[in-house]
């Protein structure tokens, strides 16, 4: 399935590769996930507050941040609202933002294990090899 740069929908298509590739793990269905987060917009939980993480447009992000079973960090997004904590909407803790931005984000922050997709729904770990693909997938695509 192509995915066209920019793709704005509810996260569904992002939802569906992602559900494939946890059934049959396999490289050709990562890299569809892959390509398809390049592509998309991902809800990104925050603190209230100041941000502390300067992006090269200049906005401010205080992402939240989990710890898995072994204290590995990673960043939590989210590929739409109905996997996103309900109280991250309750709250008003979560933008959305575009995913070549939460690239930047994790790149910025310090013993970073990766970044997590839906974490409380199916979760896919990107680890910094994963990342740095994507981020081959968002420069390849401007």
């Amino acid at each position: 399935m192509r995915v066209k740069p920019g793709n704005k929908d509810n996260g569904s298509t992002l939802l569906m590769l992602k559900h494939t590739y946890l059934e049959k793990k396999t490289q050709r269905n990562l890299n569809a996930v892959l390509r398809c987060l390049a592509a998309s917009e991902v809800y990104l939980g925050e603190r209230s507050g100041e941000g502390k993480i300067k992006t090269d447009d200049g906005r401010l992000f205080e992402p939240v941040l989990i710890t898995d079973e072994e204290g590995k960090r990673h960043l939590p997004v989210f590929s739409n609202l109905q996997v996103l904590p309900q109280e991250f909407i309750e709250d008003g803790i979560s933008t959305k933002i575009s995913t070549e931005i939460c690239v930047e984000i994790s790149k910025k922050i310090n013993d970073l294990e990766g970044v997590v997709l839906d974490p409380f729904v199916e979760p896919v770990y990107l680890n910094f090899e994963k990342i740095d693909f994507l981020t081959h997938l968002l420069t390849s695509s401007k």
